[in-house]
């Protein structure tokens, strides 16, 4: 328990990661008046159209469609250049541990996707929609953000509005027909 449970992907019982991120956390502590204890968001935060920042901010993908039925994902991480070099060697350790083709989440990941993907293709899939309504109608404005919103429940609003700008993408035959088509968006989101 403690502090250290609450960043993310941190390999435990490593006391050098302790000793390197305490000041860190003392000091997030300072700036937020004892607030620390907010919990580190750990859901990844995809950015339309292939990008994903990882729980925590500590690594970025870039997937790469590079067929109909497959995709090739880059994930860069987020190591300070001042860190100890023990510490550099660990968490680099641990961050190829955790991700990619022998990882402790990633291995999974790619086997479902495998098998998402040849189940999209079937019979009955092609005979039935998807249903993407979880959480819909939940959806609050964002203030300041013309158009955006968010969902504090479990929702598929993500994919939703990504199935959606790529309809539009797919559909438009310019991308100033794009641009007509935000600003309209935008001036409806106001009025």
């Amino acid at each position: 328990s403690g502090w250290t449970d609450r960043v993310p992907y941190r390999p435990k019982n490593e006391p050098v990661l302790d000793d390197y991120f305490a000041p860190a956390h003392e000091e997030r502590e300072k700036r937020l008046g004892g607030r620390g204890a907010l919990p580190i968001w750990s859901s990844p935060l995809t950015i339309f159209p292939n990008m994903s920042i990882g729980g925590g901010c500590t690594s970025v993908a870039v997937w790469h469609p590079v067929g109909p039925r497959m995709t090739e994902a880059w994930r860069f991480y987020f190591v300070d250049k001042d860190a100890p070099e023990e510490v550099k060697k660990i968490w680099r350790e641990d961050q190829i541990s955790f991700s990619g083709p022998g990882g402790r989440v990633e291995s999974d990941d790619m086997e479902n996707w495998n098998y998402a993907s040849e189940a999209s293709s079937g019979m009955v899939a092609r005979r039935r929609p998807y249903n993407y309504m979880q959480g819909l109608a939940h959806e609050e404005e964002v203030a300041g953000i013309p158009g955006a919103e968010f969902s504090q429940h479990t929702s598929e609003q993500n994919a939703r509005g990504l199935y959606w700008r790529w309809a539009q993408m797919m559909d438009a035959e310019s991308w100033d027909e794009l641009r007509r088509w935000d600003a309209a968006k935008a001036r409806d989101a106001q009025e």
